[in-house]
């Protein structure tokens, strides 16, 4: 039976991908700082596997919740994310995401503001995590281990079985506003909110042109992306999280979760991967042009889409010429807004 895209849950595709094609490839993740050393690749059966364990745990820990109670979680820029995300929602929570990079006082208003009482954290930034409970005394933490002990194929299927006409307006992730006009605020997202980048397979095109949407990853054959944004950004959760899920023939690519992404990290992972497409902050292609042969590697992508700030006008007309160039329109309140691709001579 064809996949009816838009109306599908993340959940429930990374439990069909894992059965039907479990040696896929979701993501290649670093061994080391040192990329020389090499990637390992990440399945969506070891996805699925890890995630039905992490299910399970919160289920027997925490216990099920019929009213969509909030979970957070903070950690390096690995998997984790991906796993502890799917599992609460298969638990009816929905998982907000702090930024790392916050204020031990204004993670604890948002804690507060979302009525959030349990945490869970990658012990490496447990530095983060400390200083919260003294603005926040009522919190239970949770220590999450690394995805190679989450990753249990002997876990029972922990299944996610409601419809999507029942579900599709249920809560499932908090993000929070910038702070640039004030205190960060909850922003709060459903199921509905990501089937609409499933669905972007479904719209109609412009004779000549490229729709400018998440269907830009519908790519013919296995092919990799890399994208460093972190995962509490709507960036980096839907390159991380949904783009991997609705558009698996992009195998997203993740740098050393400590090691703070530049252009020559960039061109460090060009060199052992041959990328399809690069999702970044400006300064990140900016930086990559400067690269010694950095334009020259960029002409096998199909596009290089930035977001976050503008691109400088040299940066723009130099990539321009070897790659589409997309600048990502959109916000955490509305999501990716549609447009076309730029003509390159535009």
């Amino acid at each position: 039976m064809a996949p009816v895209f838009g109306s599908r849950f993340m959940p429930v595709v990374v439990d069909q991908v894992a059965k039907q094609q479990p040696d896929l490839k979701y993501a290649s993740v670093p061994l080391t700082t040192n990329i020389s050393d090499g990637f390992r690749d990440v399945t969506f059966s070891d996805i699925s596997s890890a995630t039905n364990y992490v299910a399970s745990w919160i289920d027997r820990t925490l216990g099920r919740s019929s009213e969509f109670g909030t979970i957070a979680y903070m950690g390096l820029g690995d998997l984790r994310y991906v796993v502890v995300f799917l599992a609460a929602v298969k638990c009816g929570y929905k998982v907000l995401l702090p930024s790392l990079r916050n204020s031990p006082w204004i993670n604890a208003s948002l804690l507060e503001q979302t009525q959030c009482s349990h945490l869970l954290y990658a012990p490496e930034v447990e530095a983060l995590i400390t200083p919260l409970l003294g603005n926040q005394s009522n919190i239970r933490i949770h220590p999450v281990q690394p995805l190679e002990t989450l990753i249990q194929p002997e876990t029972p299927h922990y299944p996610y079985e409601k419809s999507y006409e029942e579900a599709k307006w249920d809560p499932i992730l908090i993000l929070h506003s910038s702070g640039s006009t004030g205190p960060p605020r909850p922003i709060q997202m459903n199921h509905g909110t990501f089937a609409v980048g499933d669905n972007d397979r479904n719209l109609p095109t412009v004779p000549g042109r490229v729709n400018q949407n998440w269907s830009l990853w519908v790519f013919p054959q296995k092919e990799y992306f890399f994208s460093p944004f972190p995962a509490f950004h709507l960036a980096g959760f839907s390159s991380m999280v949904m783009l991997p899920i609705y558009y698996p023939n992009a195998t997203l690519v993740l740098s050393p979760p400590t090691r703070p992404p530049t252009g020559h990290l960039a061109s460090e992972i060009m060199d052992h991967f041959r990328l399809k497409s690069i999702f970044c902050p400006p300064i990140i292609a900016e930086q990559l042009v400067q690269e010694p042969g950095g334009l020259d590697i960029c002409a096998s992508l199909n596009f290089l889409l930035y977001a976050g700030g503008p691109l400088s006008q040299n940066a723009g007309d130099a990539l321009s010429k070897v790659t589409d160039v997309c600048q990502f329109y959109g916000q955490a309140e509305t999501g990716a807004i549609q447009a076309l691709v730029p003509k390159r001579d535009n």
